[in-house]
């Protein structure tokens, strides 16, 4: 017997859920008041992801599944975890559930306080991304061990460090290799258990999240002043020409709907977010003179979901910029910095932050012609409406900031445009090279589809219409995940839940019991 108890602020309405739903979200509640942060990889919270990684140990040892782990080093110092039923064979071809227990950090007050409300909705951080899943993995490997006989050929591979794109070591590839050649193990095909019931896009009655059989690439880019090069008013000019022709490419890639996949789901379009920026001063910027500060504090969401069709805030900055080099002459306008989101930070972004120029000598008029261009510039459908607010006051010691050029991009393509893309990030590593800035890869996976032909796809989406009583839709996933390791052999279904990396993400209960349904449903099929 387990020694997870309910939570005391909820154990009201604990008590009124079925055992198996009750079972998986004392432990979602468990696992979601612990803060174990892995983005951006620099401030990873390793105290608290091996909190989670002991806590999920112990529910193993509790319920006599084996588990193996990986040795933590100083290159390599997150924690993996691959579940095996006792007595089954270790070896052959298995069916991988896919999960992650590292979390993004929080974007509201009191999200590692986790809560179960009357309507069945699971808040808290990592509750839709994705430790109610993981919960939900665990109990029903537990289950499948309590059971006499002979055990299905699944296991259990657990990461601690997806959300930072398993960047580092140990991640899944790493996990993946010890499998291979210690146990003999290949993979038939992975189920990444990623939220796929996405109650922004679909119906609230939705039982639980449909199977994703293809999914987008993810890669991640980040350049930085590598040598000599331009700052101030050239580099803030470079990395803005950059990220608009890339954002204007995608959008107009997305724009031609040729493939099925394109006509059947709206949203199956390649991605594209400005993750971060950073600018210094102009040599040749004044002390004194007008400070003029524009702050954009953006929407939190979830990186993969940001609109390419809409400018980014460094874009509507150049517009902004050139309306005052117009009124006041390029000679008087300097760059003091550009300061947008956080270096390394992909995955839990705003796409606001905030910019300032000087404007030199006493042009006290600045305010109102300041709030003129925003209105101009800004207060129309096709721009991303990113709450501008401005300040304009004279000042005298401006201090210069010196910061290096750094620009980071977030690209989630899908398989159709994956070459367009590979030849604009050539295009962009031309333009940033002009001002000293070098691009380089930090996480580069392609997007997937699945063949239809594979068994143990046949016999989820069997198993998926037995309990539902209809098929599956045919859908891709939009956001990045660690079955890009999987050579192909994966799909991606989860459970339903909304707003992942947001400041309201909750996790709907009701999907927990449909979703172990069709787990028992596949594994009767071996």
């Amino acid at each position: 017997m387990d020694t997870y108890h309910p939570i005391a602020s909820n154990t009201e309405e604990l008590v009124k859920l079925d055992e198996r739903t009750r079972r998986v979200t004392e432990l979602s509640l468990k696992l979601c008041a612990i803060p174990g942060i892995s983005m951006p990889d620099k401030d990873a919270d390793f105290e608290n992801i091996l909190k989670s990684h002991e806590m999920i140990k112990a529910f193993l040892e509790e319920n006599s599944l084996d588990y193996v782990e990986m040795e933590l080093t100083d290159e390599k110092p997150y924690p993996q975890l691959m579940v095996m039923f006792r007595e089954s064979e270790k070896n052959g071809e298995k069916v991988a559930l896919v999960g992650h227990y590292d979390v993004v950090p929080p974007k509201s007050e009191g999200q590692f306080e986790p809560r179960l409300d009357s309507d069945g909705k699971l808040h808290g951080r990592a509750s839709a991304d994705m430790k109610t899943v993981v919960a939900t993995q665990l109990v029903w490997m537990a289950e499948q061990q309590a059971k006499p006989g002979k055990k299905p050929p699944f296991v259990l591979m657990l990461s601690g460090c997806e959300e930072n794109g398993s960047v580092r070591g140990n991640n899944m590839k790493d996990m993946m290799q010890v499998a291979r050649k210690e146990f003999g193990m290949e993979f038939g095909m992975a189920i990444v258990g990623e939220r796929t019931g996405e109650l922004e896009h679909m119906d609230a009655d939705i039982k639980v999240g449909p199977i994703c059989e293809a999914n987008r690439g993810w890669r991640w880019y980040r350049g930085e002043q590598s040598k000599e090069g331009e700052n101030g008013m050239p580099a803030f000019f470079a990395l803005s020409q950059a990220i608009a022709d890339c954002r204007a490419l995608i959008s107009n890639l997305n724009a031609d709907r040729t493939s099925q996949r394109q006509k059947d789901q709206s949203n199956w379009k390649t991605g594209f977010v400005n993750s971060f920026v950073r600018v210094g001063s102009d040599l040749d910027m004044p002390s004194d003179g007008t400070l003029v500060r524009m702050t954009s504090h953006g929407k939190s969401k979830h990186s993969g979901a940001f609109n390419p069709d809409r400018p980014t805030f460094l874009e509507e900055l150049i517009g902004v910029s050139g309306a005052l080099s117009a009124e006041f002459g390029e000679e008087n306008l300097s760059l003091r910095q550009v300061v947008i989101g956080e270096d390394e930070n992909y995955n839990s972004v705003t796409g606001g932050g905030t910019v300032e120029f000087v404007v030199s000598g006493s042009h006290m008029a600045v305010v109102t012609v300041l709030g003129g261009i925003i209105s101009e510039q800004l207060n129309h459908d096709n721009h991303a409406g990113h709450g501008i607010e401005f300040f304009a006051s004279p000042e005298s010691n401006i201090a210069k900031v010196d910061t290096k050029p750094l620009i980071g991009i977030d690209l989630r393509e899908i398989p159709e445009h994956t070459q367009r893309v590979n030849e604009m990030l050539e295009s962009m590593r031309n333009v940033l090279r002009k001002v000293g800035v070098d691009l380089t890869t930090v996480n580069d996976g392609d997007g997937w589809e699945i063949d239809h032909e594979n068994l143990h796809f046949q016999k989820l989406r069997e198993s998926y219409e037995s309990v539902i009583g209809k098929d599956s839709p045919a859908l891709g996933k939009l956001h990045g995940n660690d079955g890009r390791f999987f050579d192909g052999r994966a799909i991606v279904w989860g459970q339903v839940g909304s707003n992942p990396h947001g400041p309201k993400e909750f996790h709907q209960v009701s999907s927990i019991v449909p979703y172990m349904d069709i787990l028992d449903r596949m594994a009767g099929k071996y």
